[in-house]
């Protein structure tokens, strides 16, 4: 792989940094750490270049604005970078929560980034890597929220239109889903060194 890249020059601020306060993290404090939300974009042929894990630099950010009564909050949680997008270097931050994205069946797009079982792991291999590539995208179902819970709809048979009921008598539901773009990357390889 890549031998790893010192960051140079200003990070990015972060979207919303104003209302979702942004704060500075260590890599143990990623420990544990493993939300599959995402609002990271990414196009197919993306190379991500990582610092060693010395000199890597992470942030938090919170996911939504307020939470409700008794809600524990949702954090974005990345590690600065260099993204090379034709030709271009820029310094990104990059979303951990992105290496543990699921479908609505809960199939992990990249397993093996999210095998590692946490942020931190992931932060540590991705130093160990120096860098990953963007490879390609497809199509995965994933879950309608409203109002921050996944929406359920009835469950329709498919020879009457009518809702389904089940064997006690409850009318049958399940959670609506969507398509949308997953994208994949280098699979992790515990075997590679930064050159």
């Amino acid at each position: 792989m890549a031998k790893n890249i010192k960051l140079q020059g200003v990070m990015p601020e972060f979207y919303q940094a104003a209302t979702r306060p942004v704060n500075d993290i260590t890599l143990d404090e990623l420990e544990g750490k493993s939300e599959a939300f995402n609002g990271f974009q990414v196009e197919v042929g993306d190379v991500y270049k990582f610092p060693t894990i010395e000199e890597q630099q992470f942030k938090r950010q919170r996911v939504q604005r307020k939470l409700r009564p008794n809600e524990d909050a949702t954090y974005v949680y990345s590690v600065a970078c260099v993204r090379v997008r034709g030709g271009v270097e820029t310094n990104v931050w990059f979303s951990l929560n992105f290496l543990n994205k699921q479908d609505a069946d809960r199939n992990y797009v990249n397993p093996s980034w999210a095998n590692l079982g946490d942020a931190k792991q992931r932060a540590i291999a991705l130093s160990k890597m120096g860098e990953i590539t963007v490879t390609g995208k497809k199509s995965i179902k994933t879950p309608v929220f409203v109002n921050g819970r996944p929406n359920r709809v009835p469950t329709l048979d498919v020879a009457t239109g009518e809702q389904m009921i089940a064997p006690d008598g409850t009318a049958m539901t399940h959670v609506e889903t969507r398509d949308q773009d997953a994208y994949i990357i280098t699979e992790y390889n515990p075997d590679a060194e930064a050159a």
